[in-house]
């Protein structure tokens, strides 16, 4: 059943969100795990990949609208957090690996990069976990 405005729908076993609306539903899934895995808790299977789908959902919509304008002025550069993105190479660094074998353990934790070489700071954590079991 749609709200009001038609932000959501809920049908039985499930919620879809609309595409304006999955970056929202992303970063409040993100902040949410990355307090778990602060208090030392991993994130289900089905969890992470509600976050990854959200992820993607949120990406595909920014490239699909005009400069990724979402109806508000967009931020630059400088008033984004500096520590929220990180370069292949710049993560690899961190793990003391090549940035081949980087995409190879992102790929094997189901991460994908935000764009060519990028990858948010908590894509990165997960990265590093599933690594870390893995070890």
């Amino acid at each position: 059943m749609p709200t009001a405005d038609g932000a959501y729908l809920v049908r039985p076993g499930s919620v879809i969100v609309e595409p304006h609306l999955a970056g929202f539903a992303w970063d409040a899934v993100r902040q949410h795990a990355e307090r778990r895995r602060r208090n030392g808790s991993r994130l289900r299977p089905d969890e992470e990949a509600l976050l990854q789908v959200l992820r993607r959902a949120a990406g595909e919509h920014l490239r699909a609208t005009p400069n990724g304008h979402r109806g508000h002025v967009s931020r630059s550069g400088a008033d984004m957090a500096p520590s929220s993105e990180l370069t292949t190479k710049q993560a690899a660094e961190e793990l003391n690996v090549s940035t081949r074998h980087y995409r190879r353990l992102a790929n094997a934790a189901n991460v994908s990069p935000l764009g060519r070489n990028r990858w948010h700071r908590d894509d990165h954590l997960a990265i590093t976990a599933h690594w870390k079991d893995a070890s």
